[in-house]
């Protein structure tokens, strides 16, 4: 039963609320002053007069601020409730013009869903009332010393939604952050919700800010995070810098990291991420995807031994799905002391096999692809031998697919896990240069044409040949571990590689063939060079011999002779 009022109760209406919810609900209700106020405006006008048991402003309204300062001069339990003014509709929305004064009663709620929650102008079911904040300004501070609730309420702009660094216990539960009642965007916060200490941050939906959700602190027993939807968080959906958090259940989307586990004022130990469930479908596995980087990373000290990453599940993120990153490349180990994914052996579509820490537990994952920043289907849960660590598993049913991973956890209950082990990793080929060419590998799985990227088993040597087209230059390799005698690029699958080949046109001398680039134009004829010109043969001139000579025929040739003269006879 809730009763809102829009004065404080009299003692002994108290008295007849607290008997009421002890009968009804079974709940312990505290004696002393207890007051439940309903706000009527969408004004921003503080309370007329502090501590008279009324929430009144200038104006005879009840407005948030005017509650929120009524409530904590008055002390005790105190409940915030909005009227019939705020259905979720147009003229729903509270603008602040400063912040206001953090929440401090010894037990609180605000509660903007306390009739039902509404049919938004987005035409989505959620808050009833916006509260739009000032750039800079905590649009909601909660600071009480026992349990405060804040719920169904629409936060909009503002440096922080919800902040909670000196306070008890915190419920922060089906708010909008981020966005408005119509749906759209609101002023990017700084973070979502901030918390230093126990909270429950429950089916919130955040969007658009640096980070969704910062938990930081030294309190012994955590938070529980936990079926929130969170997406465009520039910086981490949700960091964690303190321990004993529970994680689970939430959406995570188009973030820089997804979840982000990093060491603070305290040591970031003991946190679980993800669901523990054996079925098919875990609902509190954490869904991951389309991260920038990571989608799980711990970067912690390396004494930090017991974080735990279960059941979780997610495709698209840009980083490795579990990263664990060294503080320091000089560290030893790095983050739960160094532990390495499990050795896949052998995996089949009816089981799998390997080795792990003797007693550690291995869960096996189907992706749908073979990239790193992916955690498909759970196939089941093996536990390694005592000894030898020895693990084996066989599938319940057969995968839809045959990329395998697997995780590792030291203890099922507590110890700290590792990275994923993956079975296949891609090749990828592009192929450059004004020529044309083919590229095949051995083993088959690429044709390139038609398939120029292909997966192939962990570990394994693949061998490119590039076969140039007519008219193209023998393929040039870039991006192979080595170039064999046979000109074949060798690459060893030790992570997902690319590979370049390059084919060239070979330059034309002429006749205007295909050339191997396939030009639709005339080739332009090659000019036929000009004749050199010959020396005409020489004419011969008739032998005219001089006087005193005569021609004469000897051996065919024609020459002159001396004519002799006659001798006188006396």
């Amino acid at each position: 039963m809730t009763i809102r009022l829009h004065e404080k109760f009299s003692p002994f209406g108290k008295l007849i609320l607290g008997a009421l919810l002890v009968t009804v609900l079974g709940l312990a209700v505290p004696a002393l002053a207890s007051a439940a106020w309903t706000v009527d405006s969408t004004g921003d006008q503080t309370d007329q007069t502090l501590g008279d048991g009324f929430c009144k402003t200038a104006a005879s309204t009840c407005t948030l601020r005017a509650a929120i300062e009524e409530s904590n001069a008055e002390g005790g339990t105190q409940e915030i409730f909005f009227g019939p003014t705020f259905n979720g509709q147009a003229g729903s929305t509270i603008v602040l013009g400063s912040a206001l004064p953090a929440f401090h009663p010894a037990l609180g709620e605000i509660n903007g869903v306390s009739a039902g929650a509404c049919l938004t102008s987005s035409l989505a079911t959620g808050p009833c009332v916006e509260v739009d904040a000032p750039a800079g300004a905590k649009t909601l501070e909660v600071s009480a010393g026992g349990e405060t609730t804040i719920k169904g309420l629409d936060l909009a702009g503002g440096a922080v939604g919800i902040e909670a660094l000196a306070a008890g216990p915190l419920v922060a539960e089906e708010n909008w952050i981020g966005k408005k009642l119509d749906g759209t965007a609101a002023t990017a916060t700084s973070t979502g919700v901030n918390v230093a200490d126990a909270a429950a941050i429950v089916g919130n939906s955040i969007s658009g800010s640096p980070i969704g959700v910062h938990t930081s602190g030294a309190d012994a027993q955590g938070n529980r995070i936990r079926l929130n939807v969170i997406s465009g968080a520039t910086s981490a959906g949700i960091l964690i810098e303190n321990s004993s958090n529970q994680v689970f259940g939430n959406q995570v989307s188009n973030s820089g990291i997804g979840i982000r586990i990093h060491d603070g004022t305290a040591p970031a130990e003991e946190n679980k991420i993800g669901g523990v469930q054996f079925g098919a479908v875990d609902p509190d596995a954490n869904l991951i995807t389309g991260s920038a980087g990571a989608a799980i990373e711990i970067n912690t000290a390396s004494t930090s031994v017991a974080n735990k990453v279960l059941r979780n599940g997610g495709s698209g993120n840009g980083g490795p799905f579990i990263a664990l990153v060294k503080l320091s490349p000089g560290e030893p180990k790095g983050p739960n002391e160094g532990l390495q994914p499990p050795v896949i052996t052998t995996a089949t579509l009816t089981g799998a096999s390997g080795t792990a820490e003797p007693e550690s537990f291995v869960r096996v994952y189907a992706n749908a692809t073979v990239g790193e920043g992916e955690m498909g289907t759970f196939l089941g849960l093996a536990e390694a031998a005592p000894i030898t660590g020895a693990w084996s598993l066989t599938y319940a049913a057969p995968p839809a697919t045959a990329n395998f991973a697997a995780s590792q956890t030291t203890a099922e209950d507590e110890g700290s896990s590792s990275a994923l082990a993956f079975t296949k990793y891609v090749l990828k080929v592009q192929k450059a240069g004004s020529g044309a060419g083919t590229v095949t590998s051995a083993p088959a799985g690429i044709n390139c044409g038609a398939q120029c990227e292909a997966s192939f088993a962990k570990g394994g040597l693949v061998k490119l040949l590039g076969s140039a087209a007519a008219g193209s230059s023998a393929v040039v390799w870039a991006g192979c571990d080595a170039v064999n005698g046979a000109g074949e690029c060798e690459v060893t699958m030790s992570a997902a590689k690319s590979v370049t080949a390059t084919f060239d046109l070979i330059p034309s001398s002429g006749g205007g063939g295909d050339g191997g680039g396939g030009g639709s134009g005339t080739p332009t004829p090659t000019p036929t060079p000009s004749p050199v010109p010959t020396k005409p043969a020489p004419v011969k001139k008739p032998l005219k011999c001089k006087a005193g000579f005569k021609k004469k025929t000897l051996k065919g040739k024609a020459i002159c002779v001396k004519v002799k003269k006659a001798k006188k006879h006396h």
